[in-house]
Protein backbone atom coordinates (compact mmCIF):
# COMPACT_ATOMS: atom_id res chain seq x y z
CA UNK A 1 0.00 0.00 0.00
CA UNK A 2 1.29 3.20 -1.04
CA UNK A 3 1.17 6.03 1.51
CA UNK A 4 0.03 9.87 0.96
CA UNK A 5 3.88 11.12 1.56
CA UNK A 6 4.67 8.76 -1.14
CA UNK A 7 2.34 10.23 -3.61
CA UNK A 8 2.80 13.55 -3.08
CA UNK A 9 7.02 12.67 -3.19
CA UNK A 10 5.54 11.30 -6.60
CA UNK A 11 3.48 14.34 -7.34
CA UNK A 12 6.74 16.71 -6.81
CA UNK A 13 7.40 18.56 -10.06
CA UNK A 14 11.04 17.58 -9.72
CA UNK A 15 10.15 13.39 -10.09
CA UNK A 16 10.62 12.41 -13.23
CA UNK A 17 7.70 11.94 -15.90
CA UNK A 18 7.15 8.31 -15.07
CA UNK A 19 6.99 8.66 -11.60
CA UNK A 20 4.57 11.79 -11.63
CA UNK A 21 2.27 10.05 -13.97
CA UNK A 22 2.30 6.90 -11.60
CA UNK A 23 1.53 9.45 -8.60
CA UNK A 24 -1.66 10.42 -10.57
CA UNK A 25 -2.47 7.01 -11.09
CA UNK A 26 -2.67 6.49 -7.46
CA UNK A 27 -3.60 9.45 -6.59
CA UNK A 28 -7.11 8.85 -8.35
CA UNK A 29 -7.77 6.28 -6.37
CA UNK A 30 -7.90 7.99 -3.16
CA UNK A 31 -11.24 8.16 -1.55
CA UNK A 32 -11.45 11.71 -0.24
CA UNK A 33 -9.20 14.08 -2.75
CA UNK A 34 -9.66 17.01 -0.39
CA UNK A 35 -6.06 16.40 0.40
CA UNK A 36 -5.34 17.51 -2.71
CA UNK A 37 -6.37 20.89 -2.60
CA UNK A 38 -3.45 22.71 -2.47
CA UNK A 39 -1.37 20.82 -0.28
CA UNK A 40 1.11 23.04 1.35
CA UNK A 41 2.98 20.61 3.60
CA UNK A 42 4.35 18.18 0.41
CA UNK A 43 7.46 20.45 -1.19
CA UNK A 44 5.58 23.78 -0.74
CA UNK A 45 3.86 24.33 -4.33
CA UNK A 46 5.88 21.66 -5.78
CA UNK A 47 2.83 19.05 -6.14
CA UNK A 48 0.09 21.47 -6.95
CA UNK A 49 0.45 21.40 -10.88
CA UNK A 50 -0.27 17.60 -10.95
CA UNK A 51 -2.91 17.82 -8.18
CA UNK A 52 -4.69 20.16 -10.10
CA UNK A 53 -4.33 17.55 -12.98
CA UNK A 54 -6.41 15.13 -10.67
CA UNK A 55 -9.14 17.41 -10.61
CA UNK A 56 -8.99 18.56 -13.93
CA UNK A 57 -9.55 14.90 -15.49
CA UNK A 58 -12.47 14.15 -13.23
CA UNK A 59 -16.13 14.67 -14.25
CA UNK A 60 -18.47 17.47 -13.49
CA UNK A 61 -20.13 15.03 -10.64
CA UNK A 62 -17.23 13.77 -8.83
CA UNK A 63 -16.18 17.69 -8.71
CA UNK A 64 -19.20 18.76 -7.48
CA UNK A 65 -17.72 18.60 -3.27
CA UNK A 66 -14.63 20.17 -4.56
CA UNK A 67 -15.70 23.07 -6.08
CA UNK A 68 -15.20 25.92 -2.71
CA UNK A 69 -11.68 24.85 -2.59
CA UNK A 70 -11.09 24.87 -6.54
CA UNK A 71 -12.47 28.69 -6.72
CA UNK A 72 -10.65 29.00 -4.16
CA UNK A 73 -7.60 27.92 -5.91
CA UNK A 74 -8.20 31.24 -7.95
CA UNK A 75 -6.82 33.60 -5.31
CA UNK A 76 -4.02 33.80 -7.37
CA UNK A 77 -4.38 32.66 -10.80
CA UNK A 78 -0.18 32.85 -10.71
CA UNK A 79 -0.49 29.75 -8.46
CA UNK A 80 0.78 26.08 -9.97
CA UNK A 81 -2.20 24.55 -11.60
CA UNK A 82 -4.74 27.56 -11.23
CA UNK A 83 -5.31 28.11 -15.02
CA UNK A 84 -5.83 24.31 -15.77
CA UNK A 85 -8.44 24.79 -12.96
CA UNK A 86 -10.24 27.51 -14.30
CA UNK A 87 -10.07 26.48 -17.90
CA UNK A 88 -11.89 23.18 -16.05
CA UNK A 89 -14.31 25.17 -14.09
CA UNK A 90 -15.49 27.39 -17.40
CA UNK A 91 -16.50 24.41 -18.76
CA UNK A 92 -18.80 23.22 -15.35
CA UNK A 93 -22.35 22.08 -16.69
CA UNK A 94 -23.81 21.38 -12.85
CA UNK A 95 -25.11 24.78 -12.68
CA UNK A 96 -26.40 24.95 -9.57
CA UNK A 97 -23.97 23.77 -7.96
CA UNK A 98 -21.24 25.84 -9.17
CA UNK A 99 -23.36 28.76 -8.86
CA UNK A 100 -23.71 28.04 -5.11
CA UNK A 101 -19.41 27.87 -4.63
CA UNK A 102 -19.33 30.59 -6.49
CA UNK A 103 -22.11 33.12 -4.80
CA UNK A 104 -20.02 31.98 -1.43
CA UNK A 105 -16.82 32.86 -3.00
CA UNK A 106 -17.81 35.94 -4.21
CA UNK A 107 -19.44 37.02 -1.04
CA UNK A 108 -15.72 35.82 0.63
CA UNK A 109 -13.78 38.05 -1.36
CA UNK A 110 -16.20 40.97 -1.28
CA UNK A 111 -16.19 40.79 2.86
CA UNK A 112 -11.96 40.36 2.76
CA UNK A 113 -11.69 43.27 -0.29
CA UNK A 114 -10.09 40.65 -2.64
CA UNK A 115 -10.27 42.47 -5.63
CA UNK A 116 -7.54 40.29 -7.71
CA UNK A 117 -9.87 37.15 -6.72
CA UNK A 118 -13.11 38.80 -8.24
CA UNK A 119 -10.97 39.56 -10.91
CA UNK A 120 -10.06 35.95 -11.74
CA UNK A 121 -13.53 34.55 -10.69
CA UNK A 122 -14.93 37.05 -13.34
CA UNK A 123 -13.55 34.89 -16.13
CA UNK A 124 -15.91 32.23 -14.88
CA UNK A 125 -18.91 34.37 -16.48
CA UNK A 126 -17.35 32.90 -19.96
CA UNK A 127 -19.92 30.17 -18.68
CA UNK A 128 -23.08 31.93 -19.97
CA UNK A 129 -25.27 29.29 -17.89
CA UNK A 130 -23.53 30.58 -14.73
CA UNK A 131 -24.59 34.34 -15.58
CA UNK A 132 -28.17 33.25 -15.59
CA UNK A 133 -27.47 31.06 -12.00
CA UNK A 134 -25.63 32.94 -9.61
CA UNK A 135 -27.50 36.21 -7.69
CA UNK A 136 -27.71 39.25 -9.12
CA UNK A 137 -25.29 40.70 -6.71
CA UNK A 138 -22.54 38.48 -7.61
CA UNK A 139 -23.19 38.74 -11.37
CA UNK A 140 -23.00 42.21 -10.93
CA UNK A 141 -19.83 42.38 -8.44
CA UNK A 142 -18.15 39.85 -11.53
CA UNK A 143 -19.59 41.72 -14.59
CA UNK A 144 -17.50 44.91 -13.06
CA UNK A 145 -14.09 42.92 -13.18
CA UNK A 146 -14.95 40.58 -16.33
CA UNK A 147 -11.50 40.06 -18.32
CA UNK A 148 -9.55 42.82 -16.18
CA UNK A 149 -6.41 40.73 -16.04
CA UNK A 150 -6.40 38.58 -19.28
Amino acid sequence: MTTLDEIMDMLHWHSDAQEQEEGLILARQIKDLSVFLQPLEYGNKAVWDNCAKIFVGMTDEELEPYLFGLLAWLQDINWPGALPILSRLKRFSVIESLSSAVDKCVESAVESDDDIWIDYLSDLLDNEKLKTAISEKSLMVLQNSHNNWS
